[in-house]
């Protein structure tokens, strides 16, 4: 009975650290983006996860289609939030 109550409360403890937060939603990647990728090839190599405000990155990318013909400058690594200063023409 006890681990059923902890699992229950570990479960909720997301939905609680989060309410009461102004939330965004970021594009972060989640597998491997090799330098000089295409942003049209990027599409399901990301994911949309919301997060505190305080959390986003200024410069993330808010649509894929921000970043239209451009191609990725590094190696993007899972995890971390979609910026567009790492893409360029």
């Amino acid at each position: 009975m006890g681990a059923l109550v902890l699992v229950a409360y570990a479960a909720g403890a997301d939905r609680r650290a989060m309410h009461g937060m102004a939330t965004v939603q970021v594009l972060v990647v989640k597998d491997p983006i090799a330098k000089g990728t295409p942003a049209s090839d990027i599409a399901d190599k990301v994911s949309t996860e919301l997060l505190p405000e305080k959390a986003a990155v200024p410069g993330r990318v808010h649509s894929l289609a921000d970043l239209r013909s451009r191609v990725a400058t590094v190696d993007l690594e899972p995890g971390e939030q979609l910026l567009s200063s790492r893409f360029a023409a």
